[in-house]
């Protein structure tokens, strides 16, 4: 079969998936390293487009640079949160294995939808027409994020939480 990899990296790094578009599941948070890998080309193209248009008078349209902002803080975020649950994912037990798991899904998942939104918000800020149009399909390609199971992934959460009758992160 042959594979190609999120972003052009190798396995492990971004997540591996197959011709059929499927993320390996060996690789830990692959569909999350995917999904970072393409907020990240959101962002490029969005700032790429403005920085186009404007050049160098880019430093006076503070909304789309405000946009863009909140954009990267996003990618930042999630990023980081990923590396860590990553990290400390073998040392931990069976359940909070899975409730790490269900945290990095619930903010990946709200991380694309925010991302989308300030990706959103940045485009048409800047363009208008086939311009707008092309990019705003662009950020819904790079803003994909399959959250099936989000539903038991919050309830994974709020178990974990009544059973140490704490806050668990």
């Amino acid at each position: 079969m042959d594979e190609t990899y999120v972003g052009g990296n190798a396995p492990g790094v971004h997540g591996r998936q197959t011709e059929k578009n499927e993320l390996d599941d060996s690789v830990p948070f692959a569909a999350e390293k995917a999904l970072i890998a393409g907020l990240k080309q959101a962002f490029l193209v969005v700032a790429g487009s403005a920085v186009q248009k404007y050049m160098d008078r880019i430093k006076d349209e503070q909304e789309i640079l405000l946009a863009a902002a909140d954009v990267a803080i996003q990618i930042f975020a999630l990023e980081s949160a990923v590396l860590r649950a990553e990290k400390i994912l073998p040392s931990l037990s069976e359940n909070r294995e899975a409730a790490l798991k269900a945290a990095i899904k619930l903010f990946a998942f709200t991380t694309a939808e925010t991302t989308s939104t300030a990706a959103k918000k940045a485009a048409y800020f800047a363009e208008e027409g086939d311009t707008l149009a092309m990019l705003l399909a662009g950020i819904r390609r790079f803003t994909k994020y399959d959250a099936s199971g989000l539903l038991q992934a919050k309830r994974t959460l709020a178990d974990a939480a009544i059973e140490a009758e704490k806050y668990i992160f």
